[in-house]
């Protein structure tokens, strides 16, 4: 059993693999679906007060993360945004960032869960590992 918040977003941003297509700012589709498993809840008549995300708070990290850069692809804004999404209920729930940009008739969704970020930190940190020791090496 879960419960589910949605919110979208209609915005404008800019997004695109050339400076060209960054230049101007771009219609933007942003829905954003968090999950929470009631089988963690121990009161379900106070989820939405304890235990669920406000749709505001949702809906301030998109704008955050649209207004703030200028974005290569969609697939990162989407992970970025689902990354302070997650973070704001940390181990609490799952979150699917669905970017749509209607002029161009493209889109990503992505589907990220706590345990996929700690699964992404971790390969970043082994890569970053081996790009120091491949820079000592060439370096001594």
């Amino acid at each position: 059993m879960e419960a589910k918040i949605r919110v979208r977003v209609r915005t404008m941003g800019r997004i695109g693999c050339t400076d060209e297509e960054r230049e101007h700012p771009q219609p933007l589709i942003v829905s954003v679906v968090c999950t929470k498993y009631l089988a963690r809840v121990e009161n379900l008549n106070s989820i939405y007060s304890d235990g669920m995300l406000d749709y505001d708070h949702v809906k301030h990290v998109v704008e955050v993360h649209v207004d703030a850069r200028k974005s290569l692809t969609l697939e990162s804004l989407a992970y970025d945004i689902a990354h302070d999404v997650l973070m704001l209920k940390p181990g609490e729930i799952s979150v699917v960032v669905d970017i749509r940009k209607p002029s161009f008739q493209a889109g990503v969704s992505l589907a990220v869960s706590i345990e996929d970020l700690e699964a992404r930190r971790n390969m970043l940190e082994v890569l970053e590992s081996r790009r120091e020791s491949t820079k000592e090496k060439k370096g001594g």
